[in-house]
């Protein structure tokens, strides 16, 4: 069934229940505090970009990938309770307190089981405030054992919902399904086709005009237009389906998820067309990129367990924005990640979504002249050399048989946009041969390649514990900056993946060697001079 609800402060939401066997949100206690956001995240008073106040009619929370799971139920069940403790705790500190709309943009649970479910439901139905409306959408992960039923039951949404919240719409797409062999695909349910998206967006501008904001939402990006939608799988975004028909909305604001990038990364809103953006992840967030050869890319485990995004969104009656990125397991806002920003509360700003010619988040935000830079004195502190070993990590195993690994610590390198990751290289210096690393290019790394064939053809196969891993020898590695920690490193240590065993492209006893760190900023701009150090290599 395709529904559009109206509400003129979210004050029905117990009509959004009646499907629902649970127990009522009319229950639900009081919002919970948080002394952080009391004490130190806002005022009263809002301010716009251009330092006017800025009185919101609107506020709600965008989030994707909860992914509630008996494996991380407390972890997962907590952060979805932070998400809503939160945003209460931060709203109820503003002239308007309300906390209108959560929107969970698919991916809810892990495998669509039963108590995954429950859990879920009872996460979301013991927190919220009947002011809020509780939108959410379907997802790849909800089918793998789940139905559709599930989903209408378990969140008391249909697949598709046109809901107008304080006079601006919200139109959510449960964009994948199944077959009746149990294979999905990236297009929009039956029950939300294009069909109906296209009039639901087609009522919504003709409602409140063509420069205020329309919100979609649906589960995978788009090709070609946010962090890591470049070099995706085909299968993982929606371009085929929606990159024609969007195009003609200048004035919507798009949210999507899966791709689990960092909120803070520049590039997770990009305008193009429209305007395209991630709210972040609440479970399994890492550091990302969309180099082509991103599977050299280590992966900092610290930096990642203090990852997990939501976005509070607020818009007023003229339709300007304010996105206030939150990071749920440190709770507390994220700060901008540019060199000089540091301690800057990050705050997005929209002012009409509607007109080009105000937009902030363009391509023309690169500026290829403005390279990374190194500190006077920057230089590479320490390196140790420990033995490998064998490694889970992010949907991929990494085993590194009987080499050694590199430890590094060395300084962080300066960007006004902020440092994405830094590329690793040694040289013999006396033969001028670069050592290679040994990498494991398994599991989401290889997903998540455009080039999966080369590399199952030029790598080496190995199995452990029933795995198929594949492995490249490369004369380099990337290295993650950090730029996800709070406060962000002036002063970096990584382990690297292993070093190649290969004779003439190994470390050797008694050798010496040169390093070489570039830096590369969040828009794949080099610092002009690597960071160099000359070590020998002792076993």
């Amino acid at each position: 069934m395709r529904r559009k609800i109206s509400l003129a402060l979210s004050g029905v939401m117990c009509l959004l229940l009646a499907a629902c066997s649970a127990t009522s949100v009319n229950g639900a206690t009081a919002p919970k505090t948080n002394d952080y956001i009391e004490d130190k995240a806002s005022t009263a008073t809002a301010y716009y970009m251009d330092g006017s106040e800025f009185t919101p009619v609107l506020r709600f929370v965008a989030v994707g990938d909860t992914h509630v799971t008996e494996t991380y139920t407390a972890q997962n069940r907590k952060r979805v309770e932070n998400m809503f403790t939160d945003a209460y705790a931060y709203s109820r500190t503003q002239e308007y307190d309300k906390l209108d709309a959560v929107v969970v943009i698919g991916d809810y649970v892990e495998y669509g089981k039963a108590d995954e479910y429950q859990q879920y439901m009872e996460s979301w139905q013991k927190n919220i405030l009947p002011e809020t409306t509780f939108l959410c959408l379907q997802a790849g992960h909800e089918l793998i054992e789940g139905t559709k039923n599930d989903h209408k039951i378990y969140t008391a949404n249909d697949m598709g919902t046109h809901a107008v919240i304080n006079g601006y719409h919200f139109v959510t797409i449960s964009n994948v399904r199944s077959d009746e062999d149990g294979n999905y695909s990236q297009s929009p349910d039956p029950e939300c086709d294009l069909e109906w998206i296209e009039e639901s967006l087609d009522e919504a501008v003709a409602d409140t005009g063509e420069m205020k904001p329309v919100f979609a939402f649906h589960h995978h990006p788009i090709g070609n237009t946010i962090l890591g939608s470049q070099t995706a799988a085909p299968s993982w975004n929606m371009e085929n389906d929606f990159t024609e028909l969007f195009k003609n909305y200048t004035n919507l604001v798009s949210f999507s998820a899966h791709l689990h990038d960092p909120v803070v990364h520049p590039r997770t809103i990009m305008q193009h067309d429209y305007t395209t953006l991630t709210p972040g992840a609440l479970t399994y967030a890492c550091q990302q990129t969309d180099m082509a050869d991103r599977n050299y890319l280590v992966y900092q485990g610290e930096g990642n367990a203090a990852v997990s995004g939501m976005t509070i969104v607020e818009v007023d009656a003229e339709g300007r924005m304010r996105l206030l990125p939150y990071n749920l397991v440190l709770r507390e806002f994220y700060n901008e990640i540019g060199t000089g920003n540091e301690g800057k509360q990050l705050i997005r700003y929209i002012e009409k979504a509607g007109d080009k010619s105000t937009w902030l988040y363009t391509a023309d935000r690169n500026d290829e002249t403005d390279l990374p830079v190194w500190s006077e004195g920057a230089t590479v502190h320490k390196i140790a050399y420990e033995d490998s070993r064998a490694v889970y990590a992010g949907g991929g195993l990494y085993h590194y048989e009987d080499r050694k690994r590199l430890v590094i610590t060395f300084d962080a390198a300066k960007d006004k946009d902020g440092i994405e990751c830094y590329r690793l290289q040694l040289v013999n210096k006396e033969t001028n041969v670069p050592v290679e690393f040994y990498n494991n290019t398994t599991g989401i790394r290889a997903a998540l390649s455009t080039d999966f064939e080369w590399i199952q053809s030029n790598s080496t196969t190995v199995e452990v514990d029933g795995t198929s891993c594949y492995y490249t020898d490369r004369n380099y590695i990337y290295i993650g900056s950090e730029y996800t920690m709070t406060p962000i490193r002036t002063v970096i240590t990584e382990d690297t993946t292993a070093v190649s065993n290969k004779a003439g492209y190994n470390l050797v006893d008694g050798e010496t060697y040169i390093l070489k760190l570039t830096a590369i900023d969040t828009w794949h701009n080099e610092s002009a001079t690597p960071l160099t150090y000359e070590f020998t290599y002792n076993a």
